[in-house]
């Protein structure tokens, strides 16, 4: 069965938006697990943008056949995806359109960015869904 974790981490190292698409019972009961691996594969993702000039990283790492990708954005956004798919050929695709949705949510005025507040509406869940029914499935 396939598995995504997908998080939102702020330049401050916050994670401010996190979805599972099509947990599998091992991660899902692991949630500590999938932090910890997140927040190791921020320091590999840190290093890897200086040695690079894009700002899409498929296969950042792997651990225990899951791999991770990520996604630098202008504002020290980082994405992060954490799958067991082997295919990694939209995700590239999927950082852009969940980069896109992210700049229209935070340009909204009346709209505070930190980890403490929900950023995020129903539309944007929305959409980060349907992107990635229509980009990884």
């Amino acid at each position: 069965m396939k598995y995504y974790y997908f998080a939102i981490i702020d330049r401050f190292d916050q994670p401010i938006f996190q979805e599972t698409f099509e947990v599998n019972k091992k991660i899902g009961e692991k949630s500590g697990y999938v932090e910890i691996i997140f927040f190791a594969t921020l320091d590999l993702l840190n290093e890897v943008k200086w040695k690079s000039y894009g700002s899409c990283f498929k296969n950042i790492d792997t651990i225990n056949n899951t791999l991770i990708s990520g996604f630098i954005g202008m504002s020290g956004v980082r994405f992060l995806l954490l799958h067991n798919d082997q295919i990694t050929e939209n995700i590239n695709e999927f950082f852009l359109d969940i980069y896109e949705f992210y700049i229209r949510a935070i340009r909204n005025p009346l709209q505070k960015i930190n980890s403490e507040s929900d950023l995020f509406s129903k539309t944007f869940k929305q959409n980060v869904f349907q992107s990635f029914k229509f980009r990884l499935c």
